[in-house]
């Protein structure tokens, strides 16, 4: 062979799809809700975009300082 191209040229087999298949893979179970965390306590994948509002970081120490 010449080249890496005509090696693989003459050694080319026929690629033949075969689709995936997972046993139960129709069968889910709803997850169980956990009723121990009340409400306003935010769990750590729930988003907090548009929940919170415009929290000063420094709005205590100023309380603190200046007596606002």
């Amino acid at each position: 062979m010449s080249s890496i191209g005509a090696l693989n040229a003459a050694n080319q087999q026929q690629w033949v799809h075969q689709p995936r298949v997972w046993p139960g893979k129709g069968e889910t179970e709803e997850p169980v809700k956990d009723e121990t965390i009340g409400p306003g306590v935010r769990r750590a994948a729930e988003p907090t975009i548009g929940k919170s509002k415009d929290v000063d970081p420094l709005a205590e120490l100023r309380k603190e300082i200046l007596g606002e």
